[in-house]
């Protein structure tokens, strides 16, 4: 089966999955690292560029939550590894209180959380690649955080949804949020993601 998951900058990805197949550990290079705010550390995977053709820009992979972070990470770390291959630097991460990250205390907003955790992804990605522009793919909740975080990082460039929560509190905010975001940046996008 191939699905054509994203087309960016005339690059396009096409994913093959063969039922029990799975890359052997590290076999994209990836990098094991901890990042973030002092006291609040964040756990991520770096996919460095490694194909022929190195693309300018680099993705953060905003994940989603809970059960459905636990279904897609399979398919999360084939989209980085395909993206590496690409020649595109790719973080995934997890945010605050989740996965391997710092717990957040009782009291904190976690939305609050997760959107500045983005934003220090974005930052990380820069710093350790070069990248001057970053992405963020965001799958479900994912997306909704994405779309707030570019908000606040001026490095953000574009927003790549897969599978958007389009109904809920924050959905249809956040939504009009990344389309003023990207017609603010030039984009030329002018209409909001539907």
């Amino acid at each position: 089966m191939t699905i054509v998951v994203a087309e960016t900058s005339g690059l396009r990805m096409r994913v093959s999955y063969v039922p029990g197949s799975y890359p052997a550990s590290n076999a994209g290079g990836e990098s094991p690292l901890y990042f973030g705010p002092n006291g609040r550390p964040l756990f991520g995977l770096l996919h460095p560029a490694h194909g022929e053709r190195r693309a300018d820009f680099g993705i953060v992979i905003c994940n989603p939550f809970g059960y459905e972070a636990t279904c897609a990470y399979r398919g999360v770390r084939l989209i980085a590894t395909e993206l590496a291959a690409l020649g595109v630097h790719v973080l995934r991460f997890d945010y605050s209180g989740s996965g391997d990250s710092e717990d957040l205390a009782p009291d904190c907003d976690q939305i609050s959380a997760w959107r500045e955790d983005i934003v220090a992804a974005a930052g990380e990605l820069r710093r350790l690649t070069g990248v001057s522009r970053v992405r963020l793919l965001g799958l479900r909740l994912g997306f909704l955080l994405a779309a707030l975080a570019a908000a606040e990082c001026p490095a953000v460039e574009g927003l790549i949804a897969v599978m958007p929560v389009i109904e809920g509190a924050i959905a249809q905010p956040a939504a009009h949020l990344a389309a003023c975001h990207m017609v603010h940046r030039g984009s030329g996008h002018s209409k909001a993601p539907t």
